[in-house]
């Protein structure tokens, strides 16, 4: 378990070093049990060339989702004449994008409630259909990007600050010139910025309570320490006076990607206005399952017939969640293969339980027969979940397993 940070903080440490969403990523039911250490956030980054050969001007952090998607259909043609489109508005925009443009919130604080089936949320969503919808039936990869042929692309600070264009061997960086901006919000300056932070905390059991509490000072609180990571790594800092610095400005004005291309102060204004997270048990499994269920109907183009049904769908995860013992589960692993992630693939797997507790005496049987084998074949030490082969774990022996399973 992990130590209360609250009677530490009261005593050396002022909150409001950090910025506030950053900060807050740290707490669970209104309790600090870790602090913050490098935020990455979202930002749209815009390729001025095309914007300014087709006379269009560039956005500013005011701008909304009417701008956008204004910009998206004007630059989206055939330029060559072809009958093809070869020029497009958006790559990589997509309902987490959308959503957090209409401010949506997806669950309560306690995980007990879910707001899906909303009004707002089929307006984020058919936001994604439109963009999506411009291009035909075209895939808009990170090719066309590289090449000047894309005019915005939601990136994390971290993609942006390790950007390498395709393909890697040929050029360091795209030739076109950039800019990044906070991303569109439906009315302007209202959208909540999407945000991850990394966090450290120290265990309720340590013996040296005083000396880890130094240290999660020195790693998140010291400004040299930060300033150091903002340099060093990829993301950026979670103090405002590092973020603020003048040693992050001429950072970023040295980048290869131009003095002008990102700022501090846009840097600072997404940290201000980054959302929170909701924390309670299970919420990432859930936010996942809700992700997959959302894109497949977006792909399925059902999203208003769908949305009824995800609801209820999460409700009944939500309330497994907070029954007392869960009897089930589902988890989602995606990915991605193909010299431009063409091609997308996904792995489900479910449980459904009568009896959680007989299940469990199950599974802690199979690798007590596991520890045994391995200890006849003279292994010892210790041992994770993931060394062990599904041969150990069976009772059956190896030809009955080949002759019943493969």
């Amino acid at each position: 378990t992990l130590a209360n940070l609250d009677s530490y903080i009261k005593k050396d440490l002022k909150p409001s070093l950090f910025y506030h969403s950053a900060y807050n990523s740290g707490q669970f039911e209104r309790k600090q049990f870790a602090l913050p250490f490098e935020s990455n956030p979202v930002m749209m980054c815009i390729n001025n060339d095309l914007l300014k050969k087709e006379g269009i001007e560039l956005p500013n952090s005011s701008w909304t989702l009417n701008d956008f998607y204004s910009i998206c259909k004007k630059v989206t043609k055939d330029t060559d004449g072809d009958g093809v489109i070869d020029q497009y508005g958006s790559l990589g925009y997509g309902w987490e994008e959308a959503l957090a443009a209409y401010n949506v919130k997806l669950f309560n604080e306690t995980g007990t409630e879910a707001y899906f089936n909303t009004k707002r949320v089929r307006s984020a969503l058919a936001l994604v259909t439109k963009l999506k919808s411009l291009n035909g039936n075209y895939n808009v990869t990170l090719k066309d990007f590289d090449e000047g042929k894309v005019a915005f692309y939601p990136m994390t600070l971290a993609q942006y600050r390790t950007y390498k264009p395709y393909p890697y061997h040929v050029a360091k960086y795209s030739s076109f010139s950039w800019s990044c901006v906070e991303m569109p919000s439906q009315k302007p300056n209202t959208a909540k910025i999407q945000i991850n932070t990394s966090l450290y905390a120290m265990s309720s059991k340590t013996s040296q309570s005083k000396l880890a509490w130094e240290f999660l000072k020195l790693l998140c609180a010291n400004k040299k320490s930060q300033q150091q990571l903002f340099e060093e790594s990829q993301g950026a800092s979670v103090l405002k006076s590092v973020m603020n610095s003048q040693a992050s400005k001429n950072l970023l004005q040295n980048d290869s990607f131009g003095s002008k291309a990102l700022t501090v102060n846009t840097l600072d204004n997404m940290m201000r206005k980054a959302k929170t997270t909701p924390k309670f048990k299970s919420y990432n499994t859930i936010y996942e399952k809700a992700g997959y269920l959302i894109t497949k109907s977006l792909e399925e183009n059902t999203v208003e017939n769908d949305l009824s049904d995800i609801q209820k769908e999460i409700e009944e995860e939500l309330k497994k969640n907070h029954s007392g013992i869960p009897h089930g589960g589902f988890v989602i692993r995606t990915g991605k293969t193909g010299w431009n992630k063409e091609n997308n693939h996904v792995i489900e797997y479910s449980l459904k339980l009568d009896s959680n507790p007989e299940f469990t005496s199950c599974v802690i049987v199979a690798y007590a027969r596991a520890a045994y084998r391995l200890y006849k074949e003279g292994q010892s030490g210790c041992k994770t979940v993931f060394d062990i082969a599904p041969a150990y774990l069976s009772a059956k022996d190896g030809a009955e397993l080949r002759k019943s399973l493969l």
